[in-house]
């Protein structure tokens, strides 16, 4: 265990070019050990061009306590960290329990919005467990993947509703894939129901969301809004969109809904936003002159405890519309001679 007290001398890890010797970038847990990352007052500060983090539980102390009146991070990543790569951690606890710090972006992993587009972020097979906020607060993303994380029996608690989604792609960010995450295990998300989505978006461009599994309360009045939640009823007047630049939303299951809130994109073309084979239940898919539905399904019972297709839905659809994949790779049969 790696105990981080920003209390005292070193506590905090920044990590840094001129410095691998002390804090090195890469972060890596053995095969079939143990290793934890424990922060009490002290957080991961990243200011060197890569950053590796692996096969681990990071989590924050169960006694801690944010008093300097500040956004909290377990990890901030400034505007000259170019690459991060993190797979396979477990965050177990953010903003310690029971306090919750609810500052603003307040998230486990910030990309600032400073210095030049990063390139190369990959978040990819991790869990979310335990009491959290939100996983990442993202500006300046450029052709980076956000792939097969998961919350489970995670309990979702902001007070702030700035921060409203836990995969959250704010502005400046393009050509990133949001895939395969799943939200459907024994999560609870807190009131006030400030964390509107699993799923958000805000001003980005050449953005996919594919394959995900969500599974999210809806209470509109509440504030929290539904799996996915798109744009915000800002109108970016500076923000530009063109033909060449689409969001995408294609074979997501979700569950309870849809929620969109780019009317007041006056600048964004006509069907700049597709979706496409997705299933949504039980309610439906809106309609908007940016919006454009293609061969989606909504509207009915779906899907069964689990998130996955039942019954004549699964008969009819599955493989071709929502999340699941047909055949699992391992049960797959090939024909004329192959194996």
């Amino acid at each position: 265990m790696v105990p981080m007290d920003g209390n005292h001398p070193g506590g905090d890890l920044a990590i840094n070019r001129s410095d691998y010797r002390h804090t090195p970038a890469v972060w890596v847990g053995r095969p079939g050990g143990n290793a934890v990352l424990e922060a009490y007052e002290g957080r991961i500060s990243l200011t060197a061009p890569d950053f590796y983090l692996a096969n681990l539980e990071h989590r924050h102390h169960i006694d801690f306590v944010q008093d300097h009146g500040n956004y909290i991070h377990m990890i901030t990543a400034w505007g000259n960290t170019a690459r991060v790569t993190m797979h396979d951690v477990n965050f177990s606890r953010f903003h310690g329990h029971p306090v919750n710090a609810d500052l603003g972006n307040s998230s486990v992993i910030m990309f600032t919005d400073q210095g030049s587009p990063r390139n190369h972020v990959a978040i990819v097979n991790n869990t979310l467990s335990g009491d959290n906020g939100i996983f990442t607060s993202t500006y300046q993303l450029h052709h980076s993947v956000i792939e097969n994380n998961r919350a489970v029996n995670a309990r979702f608690v902001t007070a702030d509703p700035s921060t409203w989604a836990i995969f959250w792609i704010k502005r400046f960010n393009e050509f990133i894939s949001v895939r395969g995450n799943e939200f459907r295990d024994g999560n609870e998300w807190g009131s006030p129901g400030n964390l509107s989505a699993a799923l958000g978006m805000d001003a980005a461009r050449n953005i996919e969301f594919a394959y995900n599994t969500v599974h999210t309360p809806y209470d509109f009045a509440d504030g929290r809004h539904g799996a996915i939640k798109l744009f915000t009823n800002s109108s970016q007047a500076s923000y530009t969109w063109t033909p060449e630049t689409p969001v995408w939303l294609y074979r997501n299951s979700l569950r309870h809904r849809f929620n969109f809130e780019g009317n007041n994109l006056v600048n964004m073309p006509d069907a700049n936003v597709v979706t496409e084979r997705n299933v949504l239940a039980p309610r439906a898919w809106p309609s908007h002159r940016i919006l454009l539905n293609i061969d989606n399904l909504d509207g009915d019972t779906y899907f069964d405890a689990s998130m996955r297709l039942t019954g004549p839905a699964r008969t009819a659809y599955l493989g071709r519309y929502g999340a699941e994949i047909a055949v699992p790779l391992g049960d797959l049969i090939f024909a004329n001679g192959f194996d």
